[in-house]
């Protein structure tokens, strides 16, 4: 049973960019058997690919700007059969996570499970407290992570 890795991406200095950092810490506290809960604090796209190379599941989670409703929360599931991640390719990070994702795939180096989950926020300025919106969601984005974590690990029930 293999655990699945978590990385909570975003600026602990920039108001909502924080989200990510945020559910990162939760899934921490919780100490989880099957998750590897990591912080990536001003993280670059391309380090994301070095940080997930031994991971079979992997569950990114950054704050997002998509003009949606602050809080609004968005998954999404990459395969290995996807040509181009279905992700916002606009981010404040140096490389976007979905060129990170693009350059894996061509690299042959993807998680064989990889979900993202964006937050949409309100406020990236500085600041070290979420908008109302952002930080309503990071409990309910902690617990759909944990179970879904969960959700891999169990095996598949047969009638």
């Amino acid at each position: 049973m293999s655990s699945t890795l978590v990385l909570g991406i975003g600026n602990r200095f920039r108001s909502d960019d924080a989200v990510g950092l945020l559910v990162a810490q939760k899934l921490q506290s919780l100490n989880l058997t099957e998750v590897e809960a990591h912080e990536l604090d001003q993280c670059c796209g391309l380090n994301l690919i070095d940080l997930w190379k031994d991971a079979q599941s992997v569950v990114l989670v950054d704050a997002m700007c998509a003009g949606l409703p602050a809080g609004s929360v968005r998954r999404w599931e990459h395969s290995l059969s996807s040509s181009v991640p279905l992700l916002p390719l606009r981010s404040s990070h140096t490389l976007s996570i979905a060129y990170a994702i693009t350059l894996a795939q061509v690299l042959d180096q993807l998680p064989e499970h990889l979900v993202v989950y964006g937050i949409e926020g309100s406020s990236f300025l500085h600041g070290t407290e979420l908008s109302p919106g952002v930080s309503n969601q990071v409990r309910s984005v902690v617990r759909r992570i944990s179970d879904e974590c969960t959700a891999l690990r169990e095996p598949t029930k047969s009638n």
